[in-house]
């Protein structure tokens, strides 16, 4: 299910986000993730930041660290973004609804 995630223009701190299917953990063992983050205007955002398993792999926890603070722009804003785990050929997005989260971005 989508939700909302409020930003400030700029930050870089790292976020964690549960990734669930049916509101179970999914399991992150073996899995590569990635960020497919779109703005407003529907661009995709190249190399938005790094996205990397949080504590176990089996919490299904993913934090996202943004690049720079160039990445999250109000002016951009809202942005879409849905996470995506690639395990054993299989491509899983979280959430699984489209268009996905809706991240709004303001001035500090």
């Amino acid at each position: 299910m989508s939700q909302l995630v409020e930003w400030a223009e700029g930050e870089t701190a790292p976020r964690d986000f549960p990734l669930t299917d049916a509101g179970v953990p999914f399991d992150l063992a073996g899995a590569a993730l990635s960020l497919i983050l779109h703005d407003a205007g529907e661009v995709a955002v190249s190399n938005p930041g790094t996205v990397a398993i949080q504590g176990t792999s089996a919490n299904g926890i993913a934090r996202f660290t943004p690049t720079d603070s160039s990445v999250l722009q109000a002016k951009k804003s809202p942005y879409r973004a849905r996470f995506k785990a690639v395990k054993a050929g299989q491509d899983y997005y979280f959430p699984n609804d489209k268009p996905g989260d809706r991240w709004e971005v303001g001035k500090q």
